[in-house]
């Protein structure tokens, strides 16, 4: 059985981090902060969060974040994917 898991902090950008808080989310996380305009652009930015949940599981998981989920009132998004994939042939 194969586990993947990854994390991820989706930030406004005109918030700004300390760096111990970084080093932290690093290194027993393995998630960083991605910045977007979510003020200004508060639907490209789902779209963006959206677009990177899919990607580690095929597109299994669409559309996480429905339409109108985040607003220009928005600062912080945490996201939390993970994939559990079997061989074949060895129950689950």
């Amino acid at each position: 059985m194969q586990v993947n898991i990854t994390n991820a902090i989706w930030a406004e950008q005109t918030y700004t981090f300390r760096s111990d808080f970084l080093d932290t989310l690093a290194a027993n996380y393995g998630a960083g902060v991605n910045l977007l305009d979510i003020v200004n652009a508060p639907d490209p930015s789902r779209l963006t969060i959206n677009a990177w949940v899919a990607r580690p599981d095929n597109n299994k998981i669409q559309d996480l974040l429905p339409a109108g989920s985040i607003d220009s009132l928005t600062r912080l998004v945490l996201t939390d994917a993970g994939l559990l994939q079997r061989c074949m042939g060895h129950p689950l």
